[in-house]
């Protein structure tokens, strides 16, 4: 679990994910987005993808975390650009929004209201 806090810190502190980020979408609970991010981390080098062009990461509650693009990464990347999303999309207790992962247009993340 520390290695997945390290890289997420890593990527939001260098702006890597937080780059891409654009606030939007239907607003989810933040527990329930916290329990997919969490979720993601315990993944951790296992690389994550969509099949296609746009598939889920995870759901949990009334919370989902969609993928779109056809590059995969390691789901803590992906845990990351979701914390990006939480950092500045956050409006009381719900969240929503979509991130890049690590700058890279070709792939994104959508967190929103499932």
């Amino acid at each position: 679990m520390k290695a997945a806090t390290v890289i997420s810190a890593l990527a939001i502190a260098t702006g890597a994910a937080a780059a891409g980020v654009q606030c939007g979408e239907n607003y989810a609970p933040v527990s329930n987005i916290k329990n997919c991010i969490n979720f993601l981390k315990d993944k951790g080098t296992a690389q994550c993808k969509v099949g296609g062009s746009y598939g889920g990461f995870c759901k949990d509650g009334d919370a989902v975390i969609l993928g779109h693009g056809t590059t995969e990464t390691n789901c803590q990347n992906i845990a990351a650009a979701a914390e990006a999303v939480l950092g500045q999309c956050t409006s009381g207790s719900t969240a929503g929004g979509r991130s890049t992962i690590g700058g890279n247009d070709n792939i994104y993340i959508t967190v929103k209201h499932a």
